[in-house]
């Protein structure tokens, strides 16, 4: 076997995804690939807790040459596979089956990164389902379903149910749907989004499109502009929300797409709480300027959840979906959190175990983005506050498509509240604990 390195910018891969009926739990796949080696594999990231990753879902899978000729193929770990003869420059022919239990099983941050059903809706990642070739460059993704059947995700549209992408991670970090469900398409300034929805959330439309458009629109101010997607990207963003009572609630964002499970139907509330339903989908929407738009080239999960939770605060509080008092008592309880999970090390440290470190990333995070915000209006004699601090950003990196490390964090921040930095960037690097003034 041979490291997957060199692209060949010759050929265009293709997939055909055949779904009959969605609670036979069953997608078919067909596939033509032009590796430049004998190994091809599923995305490595996602489903390390199996043994298998996410080849543990394949069932009946089959290869042939370029001649028709069925040919071995093996699994051998990790969602990887090597097949064999291998001849370079030609195509294989891959069939296969995934069998669509994901959500039967536990996963680190919830099935709703993974794939499932909810009433005759199938939601599923691209990590699901698709076996790829890391130097893959461009390929076509042709959908076969029932006339009743829909299906909905983020890349751009070539034909009726066909679609395609330019590179492995547009291909799996991506979340799609399919068979029959509801969706209402929501755009606000700049910003476009298909909001996808189970049936049994039909009577919540108007409830959560309000918020989403309300959040969008106060996003749009805090950044002066739209998310930024790459020039080969869909300019449209997809967000899936549907809602299981035995599930804490939470969300995830993929390339240009978003998948929200609440543990419950939305309903009017006046709290500044993490598991509420408006708070789950103004963080999940923030994303998409914090860490959609503003991409990083190291670790900072300080930073990409921390300071989008406490961004995603002030966007509830700013349309007064909770009073000052919540606030007050939002910031308490997320310094107690903070406390009881701090361990001696970093914020920025314990973003290397995000699933054991979750309050010091988000808690702590969010702390730090105050100390932020307060240092830069006393500083500014309250002209500028954490906005500006995030424009500049925007502006810096995510307009230019550039990748941004903490270095560039503290200039900006630097830039914007006239100030040196050493003894507030001591949180980051140091085990000094936070503490709210």
């Amino acid at each position: 076997m041979v490291q997957l390195l060199s692209i060949n910018s010759f050929a265009q891969d293709s997939y055909i995804v055949s779904v009959t009926d969605v609670k036979s739990r069953k997608v078919q796949i067909k596939a033509q690939l032009f590796p430049n080696n004998d190994t091809i594999q599923m995305s490595p990231f996602g489903a390390n807790h199996l043994k298998d990753g996410w080849a543990n879902f394949v069932t009946h899978i089959g290869a042939k040459n370029k001649l028709k000729q069925e040919i071995s193929i093996q699994s051998i770990g990790g969602g990887a596979y090597v097949f064999s003869p291998y001849k370079k420059g030609e195509e294989i022919y891959l069939d296969y089956t995934i069998n669509l239990i994901h959500d039967k099983g536990k996963w680190p941050f919830g099935y709703k990164e993974a794939a499932y059903v909810r009433e005759n809706m199938m939601v599923l990642t691209g990590n699901a389902i698709f076996i790829t070739r890391l130097d893959m460059n461009s390929a076509t993704v042709n959908f076969i379903l029932p006339k009743r059947y829909l299906i909905t995700n983020a890349w751009k549209e070539v034909g009726i149910n066909k679609f395609k992408v330019h590179n492995p991670t547009e291909l799996v970090w991506t979340v799609m749907t399919i068979g029959e469900y509801n969706f209402t398409d929501i755009i606000t300034g700049g910003t476009k989004i298909k909001l996808v929805y189970s049936n049994s959330l039909s009577r919540k439309k108007k409830m959560i499109s309000s918020i989403i458009t309300s959040a969008v629109k106060e996003y749009e101010n805090i950044y002066m502009g739209k998310p930024v997607n790459s020039s080969t990207q869909s300019k449209k963003f997809v967000c899936v929300v549907n809602v299981d009572s035995g599930y804490v609630g939470g969300g995830a964002v993929f390339t240009n797409s978003i998948s929200i499970m609440l543990n419950k139907s939305p309903s009017l509330e006046h709290k500044a709480n993490t598991r509420s339903w408006h708070h789950i989908l103004i963080h999940e929407i923030g994303h998409l300027w914090n860490g959609q738009s503003l991409k990083t080239e190291q670790q900072n999960e300080w930073f990409v959840e921390g300071f989008t939770d406490y961004m995603a605060y002030k966007v509830e509080y700013k349309l007064k979906l909770f009073d000052t008092t919540e606030w007050i008592a939002m910031l308490k309880l997320k310094q107690e959190e903070y406390n009881k999970a701090y361990k001696g090390i970093s914020i920025k440290k314990a973003g290397n175990d995000k699933a054991g470190n979750y309050d010091l990333i988000y808690s702590g995070g969010l702390l730090f983005a105050q100390l932020i915000d307060r240092q830069i209006q006393i500083n500014t004699e309250n002209k500028k506050n954490i906005n500006d601090f995030l424009q500049l950003l925007y502006s810096e990196f995510a307009l230019s498509y550039k990748l941004y490390v903490l270095n560039d964090i503290i200039v900006a921040f630097k830039n914007t509240c006239l100030c040196e930095t050493n003894n507030i960037f001591e949180y980051l690097v140091t085990s000094k604990k936070i503490e709210l003034p």
